[in-house]
């Protein structure tokens, strides 16, 4: 599968279409103690694998790729869930079908340094995003 995804200030999904707001930065200026980012992105699902379901991870990481923790119980940053797509009427056989993705971290609470967002399907990476967290 193919996918892309990118930092944005705010997103959403209506009808299959991505709006966003302040997207595509990969540097961000700490001025609270809290961030408050929107990944947004698409994912590609190949004809022959939809109408199956395909586990989904966003997870944050460090430069030497260690997921980041977060709160008392050192939780992972990251949304797990699962992607289905059906066939949607009038879809030429072979085309991929994009599938929107929108998701909100509220409240999150990195020091300034590097990080990176990956997305997996199906435990393979399709899709990094790195940025800059400095204060200011």
């Amino acid at each position: 599968m193919e996918a892309f995804i990118m930092m944005c200030d705010f997103a959403e999904e209506l009808g299959g279409k991505l709006y966003v707001h302040g997207g595509g930065w990969d540097r961000i200026v700490k001025r609270e103690p809290f961030l408050n980012v929107f990944v947004a992105g698409k994912v590609l699902v190949p004809w022959d694998r939809t109408n199956e379901r395909h586990p989904l991870t966003l997870i944050l990481k460090d430069p030497d790729g260690s997921p980041v923790l977060a709160g008392d119980q050192g939780q992972e940053i990251a949304v797990h869930g699962q992607l289905e797509v059906g066939r949607p009427p009038g879809v030429p056989r072979g085309a991929d079908i994009s599938v929107p993705l929108v998701m909100r971290f509220q409240g999150l609470d990195v020091p300034p340094g590097r990080y990176r967002w990956e997305l997996s399907v199906a435990d393979e990476v399709v899709a990094r995003a790195t940025f800059d967290v400095v204060t200011g």
